[in-house]
């Protein structure tokens, strides 16, 4: 930032390490170092917009940069993330595009990562690839949108706010940035922040103003998916409670038989306007793809939420279902049986 006029404001939650009393001493000596010392710990959802707000308040404040204060942004990439300033109300900073990339993380973060942005992108139509990291650079307008979110204090407010800029229409960018894990102190993402984070995608997802072929599509997509679930659950009744079968046998085939039968009904009912150039075979056999799809994902977030975040086994399934429903229903929409 060697030949710009910039200020930094570090907002500080009670933190306890000396982290606001050296920001004081060397504002005190003259550095552009500002305090918000807000006390105690109230989310960092509702620090940034805190700060967000503070900047408002001045007068000469162009654009406002938001990065996390542990280094995992390197404030290498500033530069690139202000060259497209100019030209967007809101440049985010994106690890999943083309560029970008992750340090020495955990496959276990790694994959809560993808499948967080992947359900956000998803289940709130946004077409952007990263929703979660808070390097951002914002327009004042973006800014005060960002501001005006209140029902979100925690992780949830970065989607809050990012969705906030979406819906009024301004203009978003992403850009690759470096993200390297913290090496030092811990994360503060919690089974309970998890869970908080899932409820409200979940909640923006039901409000968010869908066509009327969106909204029945996803119905009918639920509605098979459960008929699914009885199909299977007689169907291994049958061969294993009944005939006696192996009950990996009768697993397997109780599997096979809901696909097949949800993909018939998926076929002829939930996408039939979707026949395609596509013979049935291959829908079938792409069908097949996306449903694994599907499990890998949930069971994928269950075994990371069990074992890596010690999360309730029934909380994590519910999480996992969840991520697996958008993931099969994502791949179905946009593989299996795709718009002529």
């Amino acid at each position: 930032m060697r030949g710009e006029e910039f200020r930094i404001l570090i907002v500080d939650d009670g933190s306890t390490d000396g982290t606001r009393e050296l920001a004081e001493r060397l504002h005190d000596q003259g550095f552009p170092i500002s305090v918000l010392d807000r006390g105690s710990k109230q989310g960092i959802g509702s620090a940034i917009r805190d700060g967000l707000s503070w900047c408002l308040t001045q007068g000469d404040v162009g654009r406002v940069v938001t990065m996390d204060a542990d280094m995992s942004h390197d404030p290498r990439d500033l530069p690139r993330l202000l060259s497209v300033a100019p030209h967007a109300d809101l440049v985010q900073g994106s690890r999943y595009i083309e560029g970008g990339s992750v340090g020495r993380w955990s496959t276990s973060r790694w994959i809560l990562s993808i499948a967080a942005n992947t359900a956000v992108r998803v289940l709130l139509k946004t077409g952007m690839k990263e929703h979660t990291t808070y390097f951002r650079v914002y327009s004042l307008h973006a800014a005060s949108l960002a501001a005006s979110v209140r029902d979100a204090n925690g992780y949830e407010w970065a989607v809050g706010s990012l969705t906030a800029i979406l819906s009024s229409s301004l203009r978003v960018e992403e850009v690759p940035i470096h993200f390297e894990p913290r090496s030092e102190g811990s994360s503060k993402l919690t089974p309970a922040a998890l869970f908080q984070w899932a409820r409200y995608v979940a909640k923006r997802a039901l409000a968010l103003d869908r066509t009327h072929e969106d909204l029945v599509r996803i119905s009918r997509f639920a509605l098979v998916g459960l008929v699914g679930l009885l199909v299977n659950q007689t169907i291994l009744f049958a061969l294993h409670g009944v005939g006696g079968q192996p009950p990996l046998v009768a697993a397997f085939v109780a599997i096979e038989i809901s696909v097949l039968s949800n993909f018939v009904m998926n076929d002829r009912w939930t996408f039939g306007d979707r026949g395609g150039t596509r013979s049935g075979l291959s829908r079938l056999v792409r069908y097949h793809a996306a449903c694994l799809l599907g499990i890998v994902a949930n069971v994928s977030l269950f075994s990371l939420l069990v074992l890596g975040f010690g999360t309730h086994y029934l909380i994590a399934s519910f999480l996992g279902i969840l991520v697996g429903f958008v993931a099969n229903f994502h791949g179905s929409s946009v593989w299996t049986w795709v718009k002529s």
